[in-house]
C-alpha cells in the first residue's frame, strides 16, 4: 500500500524538489542575504518604495499592531489603504512577524516563485493526465522572466501571478466534479489576490480564469444550459468567500482611491495607454532583449520601465511546444482551443493604443484608469505555458509510436469512420516512455532549465543592503531624532537618471548606486523615522500632491520653484512659507540653493541644505477662509502674497463656527505616533495640526467627540473651544482586527472543509 501511494505520488514529489531547486539557484544569493539591485531610470520601486513600507510594517507588528497610517511621508499617509505590500496577506503576517524586513522580502520571492511552479504542475497534470511531462513545463513556469526579471521589484503583482494557476486549477476540478469545496477554493485564491491588492492583475486573471471557464463549457461535451445553475453556484460561492477574505482592503482602497486620479473621469490615452505593447512585442517569447536590455543600458526606450513589463521569456524550448501543440492538436484537443483563443485576446488587450481593443473595459469604474495594457501579456504567457505540454505529449507521440488516421466508408451513403491505427516504434526512448518515464520529464526539466538560465539568469542581479541603506551616512544620521522636523527631497529624479546613465544600467558597477541612497529617495526616509513631506505611493490623493507634488503630479510648489541651468534651483519667497508651514526645516537636493538656505553638508554631490526656523507641528489660528471641498484650485491661496498660515487657514468644505474670543497662539503636541496623536492648546480658535487630513481621523476634546475639518487644502483642522483643552486625535481602524481574524477564520474553514470533503469522497470512491 505504502509502495503504490508512493508510486503514485512520485511524480508530485519530484516536480516539489525540481521546482524549489531550479528557484534557489536562480536566487540563491537572496538565501545568503543579498536582495534583488535592479533599478529603473529614476528609482527602484523594490527597494525604495516597496521596503521601507514593509520594514515600518514588520516594526509596527512586533510591537503588536497592524499599520495602518504611518507620519514618515507626505506629511502622514494611510499605508493600510494604499495596499501594495498586503498588510493582511498571512504569508507578510508570518514572516514580516518572524523574520527581519530583508529576510521576508526574500522569502516573498522565493516562495511564491515555489507556489506558482506547483500550481502550473497540477493544473497541467490535470489536464493532461501526465505528471512526469508536467514537471518541465511546470520549472519553466517557476523561473520563467516575469518571476526572474520581469516582477520581482512588484511583490503584490509577483503574487498573483503566482496565484493564477491556483485560479485555473480550481475551476477545473469544479467543471469536473461540481463539488462546493472547489468552488470555496477558486474563492479563497481571488481573496488572497485581495489582500495582496493589485486590482489590475488581479482583474486580468479573474478575467481569463472566468472566460477559461465558459470556453470550457463551450468546447466541451458539457453544456452550459445543463449546467448554470451550478456555474451561478460557485461564482456565488467564490465571490462570497472572496468578500470574506479580502472586504477590509477593498473597503478601504476603495475609499482611498475615491480621492486620488484614478477616479477622475477625464484620463488621457496618454495616462491610461502608458505601456502599450508594440506589434512585435510577442518576439519576447523567442528573444527577450530584442529591443534591449535596461540592465546593460541597451534599452531601446526612453522609459526604461516598460523593460519589466514586456519581459515574458518562458524559454524557447517550451515556446516551440506550445507552437507544436497550436498547430498540431487545435482541431482535436479542447483545452488548445482555448487557451489558444485567450492568448490571442490577452495578446490584443496588450497592444493598448496600438489597436485600443482594451477599451472595451472603459466603463468599468477602475478598470478604466488602469495604465500598463501590456500587463495583459500575463494572459499569454501562461496560455502558452498551459498548451506547451500538449505539443510535448505529441512529440513524444511521434517518436514512441506513428498514429494514423484511416477515413473508411461503406457505400456512397455510409458514414465515414474514422479509426486510430497504433504502433510503437521499438526503440530506445519508447522503451524508455513505458517503462522509466521519469527519466523523460526530469531530462527534459533540465534542459529547459538550462535554456531560460543561459537567456535571463543575468536578470536576477543582487548586491547588498547597504547599498542602497547605508549605515554611516552623515547626513541621514543628522535628521534622525531630535525635535519635531520635516524633510524635502529636490531632483532625486535628475540624480537618478544621472547615476543610472553613467552606471550604464545595474548589471555592472553598481557603487554610483549608493550616491542615490544619500538623498533619500521618497519613502526611504520612513525606514530611518524620518518626518517628510515626499512620498511615493500609487495611491496618492489629490489634496495631498496638489502642494507638494509627486511622481506624477507637479503641485503648486513649481510655480514658486523653477530649476536654472540644469543643476540651480530657483525659488520665490512663498517657498519658504511654505516650507515652514509644514515644518521643512532639511533640504536633500541635487540643485545648488541660495540664501535663506544654508549649505550644511555636500555629500558626493548630494548637499543638504537648512533653513533657520520653522513652524511648530500645530498653532491656533483666529480667522478662517472657506472653499469648497472639490476645489483644486484652493491650494493656490496657500502661496498668495496676503495668506499669513499663522493667522489665517483655508477650511475646504464646510467651515466650523469659531469661538468669538479666538486668538492667534501656540499649541503643544503632547504624544504622537502611528495612530494617535493629543494637543493642548494655548488659546480658543482653530488649531492647525500639520499632518495630513484624512476622514478616518477623528478627534475628541475633553472626552467629547468633535469634528476633524481639512484646512490647508491637506492639513488637519479641530475647533479649540477653549484655552487648556487638551485634544485627542485618533486614527479609526474601522475593527481591523475582527475582519483579520473573519479573513483567517475563513481560510481556515475552506482548508479544514475541503479537507474533509477531499477523504470523504476518497472513502466513497474506494468503497464503491
Amino acid at each position: 500500500m505504502q509502495n503504490k501511494f508512493l508510486k503514485k505520488r512520485l511524480p508530485d514529489i519530484t516536480a516539489i524538489i525540481m521546482i524549489t531547486g531550479a528557484v534557489f539557484i536562480f536566487f540563491n544569493n537572496l538565501l545568503t542575504g543579498e536582495v534583488i539591485a535592479t533599478n529603473d531610470i529614476t528609482t527602484n520601486d523594490l527597494l525604495f518604495f516597496s521596503f521601507p513600507i514593509r520594514f515600518l510594517y514588520a516594526e509596527a507588528l512586533k510591537a503588536g499592531e497592524i499599520l495602518q497610517w504611518t507620519p514618515y511621508i507626505f506629511s502622514g499617509f494611510p499605508v493600510f489603504a494604499e495596499g501594495q505590500n498586503g498588510f493582511l496577506y498571512p504569508f507578510n503576517l508570518i514572516t514580516c512577524y518572524l523574520l527581519n524586513p530583508v529576510q521576508a522580502m526574500n522569502w516573498f520571492l522565493i516562495f511564491h516563485a515555489i507556489l506558482a511552479g506547483t500550481g502550473v504542475y497540477f493544473f497541467i497534470k490535470k489536464i493532461s493526465g501526465n505528471g512526469w511531462l508536467s514537471i518541465p513545463v511546470a520549472v519553466a513556469y517557476a523561473i520563467c522572466g516575469s518571476f526572474t526579471t520581469g516582477h520581482t521589484r512588484h511583490l503584490n503583482i509577483y503574487a498573483v501571478i503566482a496565484l493564477a494557476p491556483w485560479l485555473f486549477l480550481f475551476a477545473e476540478y469544479y467543471i469536473k466534479k461540481f463539488r462546493i469545496s472547489y468552488a470555496m477554493f477558486f474563492g479563497s485564491i481571488l481573496g488572497l489576490m485581495l489582500l495582496t491588492n493589485h486590482p489590475q492583475y488581479s482583474f486580468i486573471c479573474g478575467f481569463i480564469t472566468v472566460l477559461y471557464i465558459f470556453l470550457r463549457f463551450y468546447f466541451g461535451e458539457m453544456k452550459f444550459r445543463e449546467y448554470y445553475k451550478k456555474i451561478i453556484l460557485f461564482f456565488l460561492i467564490a465571490i462570497g468567500i472572496s468578500l470574506l477574505i479580502g472586504y477590509a482592503q477593498v473597503r478601504d482602497t476603495i475609499q482611498l482611491s475615491s480621492f486620488s486620479i484614478r477616479t477622475q473621469e477625464n484620463l488621457t490615452e496618454k495616462f491610461t495607454g502608458m505601456g502599450s505593447l508594440p506589434w512585435n512585442g510577442l518576439l519576447t517569447f523567442i528573444y527577450p532583449y530584442f529591443m534591449g536590455n535596461a540592465g546593460n543600458f541597451t534599452f531601446k526606450s526612453e522609459e526604461q520601465y516598460l523593460f519589466w513589463e514586456y519581459f515574458h521569456y518562458i524559454g524557447l524550448i517550451i515556446f516551440a511546444f506550445a507552437l507544436i501543440a497550436i498547430f498540431k492538436r487545435i482541431k482535436t484537443n479542447q483545452y488548445v482551443k482555448i487557451f489558444t483563443i485567450i492568448a490571442v485576446l490577452s495578446f490584443l488587450f496588450a497592444l493598448g493604443e496600438n489597436l485600443k481593443l482594451y477599451k472595451v473595459f472603459s466603463f468599468i469604474p477602475l478598470v478604466s484608469s488602469f495604465r500598463f495594457p501590456a500587463r495583459w501579456l500575463i494572459g499569454t504567457e501562461l496560455s502558452f505555458i498551459f498548451i506547451s505540454i500538449f505539443g510535448i505529449k505529441y512529440v513524444i507521440e511521434i517518436l514512441t509510436g506513428v498514429k494514423s488516421f484511416v477515413k473508411q466508408s461503406a457505400g456512397k451513403k455510409a458514414k465515414p469512420i474514422n479509426k486510430i491505427i497504433t504502433k510503437k516504434r521499438d526503440n530506445v526512448l519508447s522503451r524508455i516512455n513505458e517503462n522509466k518515464p521519469y527519466i523523460i520529464g526530469i531530462s527534459l526539466s533540465i534542459l529547459v532549465f538550462f535554456d531560460i538560465y543561459t537567456m535571463t539568469g543575468r536578470g536576477v542581479v543582487t548586491s547588498n543592503i547597504d547599498l542602497y541603506y547605508p549605515k554611516d551616512n552623515q547626513i541621514i544620521n543628522s535628521l534622525c531624532g531630535g525635535e519635531f522636523r520635516r524633510e524635502f527631497t529636490m531632483g532625486n529624479v535628475e540624480l537618478g537618471m544621472e547615476v543610472f546613465n553613467r552606471s550604464r544600467g545595474w548589471e555592472g558597477d553598481k557603487t554610483l548606486y549608493k550616491v542615490q541612497s544619500q538623498i533619500l529617495p521618497p519613502n526611504t526616509s520612513s525606514y530611518y523615522h524620518i518626518n517628510t513631506v515626499c512620498g511615493y505611493t500609487n495611491l496618492c490623493p489629490n489634496y495631498v500632491y496638489d502642494v507638494w507634488g509627486d511622481a506624477n503630479h507637479p503641485g503648486i510648489i513649481r510655480k514658486i520653484a523653477q530649476v536654472k541651468d540644469k543643476r540651480t534651483l530657483q525659488v520665490m519667497p512663498q517657498f519658504v512659507t511654505l516650507s515652514r508651514m509644514w515644518g521643512v526645516k532639511d533640504f536633500l537636493s541635487y540643485y545648488n540653493l541660495s540664501e535663506p538656505f544654508v549649505l550644511k553638508s555636500d555629500t558626493m554631490g548630494v548637499k543638504h541644505y537648512q533653513i533657520d526656523s520653522v513652524f511648530p507641528r500645530a498653532w491656533v489660528v483666529k480667522d478662517i477662509l472657506s472653499t469648497p471641498a472639490d476645489d483644486r484650485k484652493s491650494a493656490e491661496m496657500l502661496i498668495s502674497d496676503k495668506f499669513n498660515p499663522l493667522e489665517k487657514a483655508v477650511v475646504n468644505g464646510e467651515p466650523p463656527v469659531l469661538p468669538v474670543n479666538s486668538e492667534n497662539s501656540k499649541a503643544e503636541v503632547l504624544e504622537v505616533n502611528n495612530h494617535s496623536m493629543k494637543i493642548r492648546t494655548f488659546s480658543p480658535g482653530l488649531v492647525v495640526i500639520s499632518d495630513t487630513w484624512y476622514p478616518k481621523w477623528k478627534a475628541k476634546i475633553n472626552g467629547q467627540e468633535t469634528s476633524v475639518y481639512r484646512v490647508n487644502n491637506s492639513m488637519r483642522g479641530v475647533v479649540s473651544p477653549s484655552a487648556d483643552s487638551e485634544i485627542e486625535l485618533y486614527y479609526d481602524n474601522g475593527n481591523i482586527s475582527f475582519f483579520l481574524v473573519l479573513s483567517l477564520f475563513t481560510l481556515i474553514v475552506v482548508f479544514a472543509y475541503g479537507t474533509f470533503d477531499y477523504f470523504k469522497n476518497k472513502k466513497l470512491t474506494s468503497g464503491i
